[in-house]
């Protein structure tokens, strides 16, 4: 081979690798392209999509805020059932002890009521044997 070959040699390998590396950047190019300017369908479906997420996100706001004022609800509940339970703890030792007064007071009527009976006498009147 001569050198006027091997420089045209040399000429035809760079403009192919040039050509290439163009027809590389223009495939990028298209591709990107491609993405940008989305087709009917596909924008169709991503709207759709997006709507599907914008209600979902609404919801989940929506339980957020329910949940937080359930919150306070259940707080409040909490102290007013804790409340109870000392008001009904009070109120069996109170009722306990009207119970047990109200039997000691029944039990001395009636201790009363046979200790002021007149006892009639076992001896009866009948012939001595």
């Amino acid at each position: 081979m001569s050198t006027a070959q091997r420089r045209e040699a040399r000429k035809a390998k760079k403009e192919a690798t040039r050509k290439k590396k163009e027809d590389k950047k223009t495939a990028e190019e298209q591709e990107r392209l491609r993405r940008e300017t989305p087709k009917y369908k596909r924008d169709e479906k991503r709207q759709k999509l997006l709507g599907q997420l914008e209600e979902v996100k609404s919801a989940m706001n929506d339980n957020i805020d329910k949940s937080l004022k359930n919150y306070g609800t259940t707080k409040d509940l909490e102290a007013q059932s804790a409340s109870l339970m000392r008001d009904a703890s009070t109120f069996q030792r109170v009722a306990t002890r009207v119970e047990a007064r109200a039997y000691w007071d029944a039990a001395a009527k009636k201790y009363i009521y046979w200790t002021d009976q007149p006892r009639n006498s076992v001896r009866s009147a009948g012939p001595a044997v």
